[in-house]
């Protein structure tokens, strides 16, 4: 018996006498779990009945393993394309060599394995029962996956880039001294979503008859448009799905909708926002929200309303505005001066 190892790019022949005496040396090298696992896999190498019941995964925190004498990659062993799709396949031929080696092969063992793509695990599944003419998983093999989950990044099925950037923002902001310098930032990140769901809400604004007559006939629609107070929201709204936004106004405090709540928004129809909520108690739960109506005093020498969707987006908002938030991480835009003299 005789085991086939690649050297730089050179093949080679290990007899089972050498073979056996590397593995006799290892074996004495290892603490008692380790030697449980071993011994398992031996125990079922030497039973091999149960077809069904032949995978193993063992954890690996980052630094704990060793390379293989000998090891190959995945993609060399069966023949996988590179990059790989969902229809890629093996270019391995049943009868060939290659095909003969992997059907005397008893266990495989893949390191790194949740590093691989997910691709790659399947044709190897595909491949095994092909050439073994079964339908157990990977052809009845035994096959011992090791690695390390904590070294990647959480998945988010089906998301899009803009979903997979900017899920990570609902626990982070940037804190801005001034309304002017939050409202650029907020523009320049919005701009980085995807701007085929883009859409821009208008409010409807007019004046309210007051003490000072019919001021409010003088007083045109566009110029109405362009005041934008910090305790209404701007005459022009602009969202796009996964848009940060923030509650001024409190809605319903049962439903947790309360000035300072923030929402990501989810979807955007003419006349309603599907939002999900991303603090406080209700953290996730989905909620919609129309407009209503605002009404502006003794700011100006007159009063008006703005009928708008009460929330501002909140990529970034003021240092005041921020207070009785929670944050993961901040950012501090610290371009102007943040503190009085003294």
């Amino acid at each position: 018996m005789e085991q086939l190892i690649e050297n730089s790019g050179e093949e080679d022949y290990m007899t089972f006498e050498e073979t056996m005496e590397i593995g006799t040396k290892q074996y004495k090298q290892l603490n008692d779990k380790q030697k449980e696992i071993v011994d398992l896999l031996l125990n079922r190498l030497d039973n091999n009945n149960n077809h069904n019941n032949h995978c193993f995964y063992i954890d690996g925190p980052g630094g704990s393993a060793t390379l293989l004498p000998t090891g190959k990659t995945v993609h060399k062993t069966f023949g996988l394309s590179v990059p790989l799709f969902a229809d890629s396949s093996s270019a391995i031929k049943i009868h060939s060599k290659a095909a003969q080696y992997l059907k005397e092969t008893d266990i495989y063992i893949w390191d790194e394995a949740p590093m691989a793509p997910r691709y790659a695990l399947e044709i190897m599944d595909r491949t095994l029962r092909d050439i073994m003419n079964n339908d157990f998983p990977f052809g009845g093999k035994i096959v011992l996956l090791g690695g390390d989950f904590r070294q990647l990044l959480p998945i988010k099925m089906h998301a899009t880039r803009s979903e997979i950037e900017f899920g990570k923002v609902a626990k982070c902001a940037i804190l801005s001294a001034r309304n002017v310098d939050v409202d650029e930032i907020n523009k320049k990140v919005l701009e980085l979503l995807d701007i085929a769901d883009e859409r821009i809400y208008t409010s409807v604004d007019s004046a309210v008859n007051d003490d000072n007559g019919d001021i409010g006939e003088a007083l045109l629609p566009e110029y109405l448009n362009s005041l934008s107070p910090p305790s209404l929201p701007p005459h022009e709204l602009r969202l796009r799905p996964n848009s940060i936004v923030i509650l001024i106004r409190n809605l319903s405090i049962n439903e947790d909708l309360c000035n300072g709540t923030r929402l990501m928004v989810i979807e955007l129809a003419d006349h309603l926002l599907k939002c999900k909520i991303l603090t406080g108690d209700k953290a996730e739960d989905i909620v919609f929200l129309n407009r209503i109506t605002f009404y502006c005093e003794n700011i100006y020498p007159f009063t008006f309303s703005r009928r708008q969707f009460p929330i501002k987006l909140a990529f970034a908002m003021t240092i005041n505005k921020s207070q009785g938030q929670t944050f993961d991480r901040i950012g501090l835009d610290l371009r102007k001066d943040v503190f009085n003299h003294g």
